[in-house]
């Protein structure tokens, strides 16, 4: 434990103002789409993120990836968006055993007449917080820590790691 190399002052400030931002800020676009559209961060992702694919359906693993979720916590939510008719679970073609989710319709329309007030949300609690000319640099840092990470760019949708042939794009 002595060769441990602590994090400075500095660092440990950096990590707490992170954590600090990234729990606060999820938790306030949360709860902002609860109140407005009875409806969770995480399920606005879930079709957000089916809503940039192509034919707005992915494989379930895939979707799990891009959204942070256990796949146990995904079906359910699958489940339940389905109910509401705003997925549909699909067979995959490619795997007799792997099971696709797609946007409905309907669930394409709802995320369209919510996308304006989540980004109204996201711009007012973190966009408009960081000046304009420290958005490239800060965006290009945490494009390299992701990059650092293993499986980083697999939390990416799709269209990022297209920009720039396979890697995590910044752009």
């Amino acid at each position: 434990m002595e060769d441990q190399k602590w994090l400075s002052n500095d660092e440990s400030e950096l990590w707490i103002y992170f954590l600090a931002v990234s729990q606060l800020v999820d938790r306030l676009v949360d709860q902002h789409l609860r109140k407005e559209f009875d409806l969770s961060h995480s399920d606005y992702e879930i079709l957000a993120r089916l809503s940039e694919a192509p034919d707005r359906i992915l494989r379930m693993g895939e979707l799990a990836n891009t959204i942070f979720a256990p796949k146990s916590r995904l079906s359910h939510q699958i489940d339940r968006l389905a109910l509401l008719g705003w997925v549909s679970r699909k067979g995959c073609p490619s795997d007799g055993r792997g099971v696709m989710a797609q946007l409905t319709d309907t669930g394409y329309e709802l995320l369209k007449a919510i996308a304006p007030s989540h980004v109204a949300s996201v711009r007012s609690y973190f966009i408009d917080q960081i000046p304009t000319e420290q958005l490239e640099s800060f965006t290009a840092t945490l494009a390299t820590v992701l990059k650092a990470i293993p499986g980083g760019c697999a939390v990416l949708p799709p269209h990022f790691a297209e920009a720039d042939g396979g890697g995590c794009a910044v752009l």
